[in-house]
């Protein structure tokens, strides 16, 4: 099954999301998360959930060695 947002819409949603990381803006202030998409199928909760690990992606990326306690809690086990 192909997933329905394009790679290259996550892509630029990654890109993003480092170019918040590197603005200062904090993980938790992933837009996505409040995105106006539908979510009324189990496919659209999915692609909602990938816009929303993109942009999370991105800014983990960037974000990778700056901040050790994270980094702690993202190496737990049960994470």
């Amino acid at each position: 099954m192909e997933p329905a947002v394009p790679k290259s819409d996550l892509e630029g949603i990654q890109r993003a999301g480092v170019a918040a990381r590197i603005a200062g803006l904090s993980y938790y202030d992933n837009p996505m998360f409040f995105a106006t998409v539908p979510t009324d199928t189990p496919e659209q909760l999915l692609d909602w959930h990938d816009l929303c690990c993109a942009w999370a992606a991105g800014w983990l990326h960037e974000d990778a060695g700056r901040d050790e306690a994270l980094q702690r809690v993202l190496q737990m086990r049960h994470w």
